[in-house]
């Protein structure tokens, strides 16, 4: 809706890289599933904050709807850009959803079948967020054979001397000396998000729903 204004900065992946997977591991982990990436030097022109958001989504999808195999981030230099890809070995998606999974409201059939409890919001996020950026956003799939999301972001040879995407912003760090409740229903969103705040110093709870809400909030501690 316009909320996010951009603060581009050069940025170093190997160090996202490394911060990204730490936090979905518990959930692939849970599935049996192997998550890695491929160590890179390469830095990147892109506001920190709204390309961890991306890939978080991204990465959070591929555990949510892989039952076997793995996920695997990546990048590799496209002449002056950086194709930044997540790859699964989950279900696939067909050539007539690959447009509409981006809409607003949409779930693919791979999140049907999965009883996946979502909105449907989270791809249309991703996409508005990347065309916020200027970072165009694709993906390819074969069904029954996995998938593999790409965002291109310009690429930078200088060495990355902004905060890290792990620093938490100034605007912030006042609301991060306290408690934070997160609330979503989708669970490795909670996670990654629990592993970044509390790398900041936060005091984080979880809740899915209005039970867990009134459970943190009878705890006297918090």
């Amino acid at each position: 809706a316009g909320a996010f204004v951009p603060n581009l900065q050069t940025l170093s992946l190997g160090e996202l890289f490394e911060h990204l997977i730490a936090a979905v591991e518990p959930s692939a982990k849970r599935k049996g599933l192997k998550v890695r990436y491929r160590p890179t030097q390469m830095t990147v022109v892109s506001d920190p904050l709204m390309l961890r958001r991306i890939l978080q989504n991204l990465l959070a999808n591929a555990v949510n709807y892989t039952n076997g195999g793995g996920i695997l981030l990546g990048a590799r230099r496209r002449g002056n850009d950086v194709a930044i890809e997540v790859w699964d070995t989950g279900p696939g998606i067909a050539a007539a959803e690959r447009a509409r999974i981006f809409e607003e409201f949409q779930r693919g059939a791979a999140s049907e079948r999965a009883g996946g409890s979502g909105f449907g919001l989270g791809l249309s996020i991703v996409k508005r967020m990347s065309e916020a950026l200027h970072h165009p956003l694709d993906l390819s799939s074969r069904v029954g054979r996995g998938s593999k999301f790409f965002v291109t972001v310009p690429y930078s040879g200088a060495k990355a001397t902004a905060r890290t995407a792990e620093a938490a912003p100034a605007s912030v760090s006042s609301m991060l000396s306290r408690q934070v409740l997160i609330i979503d229903n989708d669970l490795p969103v909670l996670e990654a998000m629990q592993t970044l705040l509390s790398r900041w110093g936060a005091d984080v709870r979880l809740a899915r729903d209005m039970d867990d809400i009134a459970e943190v909030a009878a705890d006297p501690t918090f």
